[in-house]
């Protein structure tokens, strides 16, 4: 399963370097290289959100975690979506790839009410965390 969500990373990181060494664009050298680091980050930061996702699924990882995770992944999506209308001189402000940055701070929150809502002291002054059953 490592193998496979390193694969994913991999295949999405191969095509967004090329994309931003092979630009036609005018700019800088320094700009290209900052440009290159946001594949580099966004594949390291997606192959453990891929693996999360998965174990979600099997019942492995509590609903906190697969809401970051997914967060995450939008994240990624979006971050590569903007590098690619950005060397095509396509991005304006309000591009609908905004709206995939918003969903992935929407995402965010709901992971972090989620937790809050978990781990908020109970008035019947039993301890949450022995209901293991609902942590998850």
């Amino acid at each position: 399963m490592i193998i496979s969500t390193s694969l994913i990373a991999i295949a999405i990181l191969i095509p967004n370097l090329y994309m931003t060494f092979q630009n036609n664009s005018n700019e800088t050298q320094t700009a290209i290289i900052i440009g290159a680091i946001y594949p580099f980050a966004d594949a390291i930061v997606l192959n453990p959100s891929l693996l999360g996702v998965v174990l979600f699924f099997r019942g492995k990882v509590n609903f906190l975690w697969s809401l970051l995770l997914i967060g995450f992944i939008l994240e990624v999506v979006a971050d590569t979506a903007f590098q690619y209308f950005s060397l095509n001189n396509d991005m304006y402000t309000g591009n609908p790839v905004d709206i995939l940055f918003f969903w992935a701070y929407v995402v965010f929150s709901f992971g972090l009410y989620d937790h809050i809502k978990i781990f908020k002291k109970s008035h019947d002054k039993k301890n949450t965390f022995d209901n293991k059953e609902n942590l998850r």
